[in-house]
């Protein structure tokens, strides 16, 4: 902060004086978060909305009538689901590693498509929806370099969200 002062002498000169405010440097030091946790927050939302759709369709299927409530039954019966069957049964951590790997460099090679078809079109909106695309191409490819880092755990969870549960991840 510079504070000016106004101190004439007879000779008609100014005298400018500065007082400078320490600035503690603790308070400068920006923290980022680690790209992992980043990644895990995206799984907990996913599984957010995830719980959100099966409340929702499991209220669906309660009011169907008495179709839905034998599928119900059956099911309650044999005490495993289809779901939990093809997670006990996940390949090696590698294995699902490499698959997921596989598929986002799909996807992002499917957006580079629609990116240079979008690109050559002169419709209204198109630059906004390019840079849309180029962003989630961003996405997806920073996550690709998470996902060769990524634990375990993380990685059952990712592979899980999308093989299993059919769900987008970005």
């Amino acid at each position: 902060m510079v504070k000016v002062q106004n101190n004439a002498e007879p000779g008609g000169e100014l005298y400018v004086s500065s007082q400078h405010e320490s600035v503690n440097a603790a308070q400068l030091v920006v923290h980022q978060p680690p790209k992992l946790q980043s990644l895990l927050t995206l799984l907990s939302d996913l599984e957010r909305i995830s719980e959100v759709l099966r409340e929702e369709s499991a209220r669906d299927l309660g009011s169907s009538g008495g179709m839905g409530s034998g599928v119900g039954g059956s099911a309650a019966g044999a005490g495993v689901s289809l779901r939990d069957q093809a997670i006990r049964s996940l390949p090696s951590t590698e294995a699902m590693r490499h698959r997921l790997t596989k598929h986002l460099q799909h996807e992002v090679r499917e957006l580079e498509k629609r990116a240079s078809r979008l690109a050559r079109s002169g419709k209204k909106g198109s630059a906004f929806l390019l840079n849309e695309l180029y962003a989630k191409i961003r996405r997806i490819q920073s996550l690709i370099a998470e996902l060769l880092e990524a634990a375990a755990d993380v990685v059952k969870r990712l592979y899980i969200r999308l093989f299993i549960d059919h769900q987008q991840l970005v």
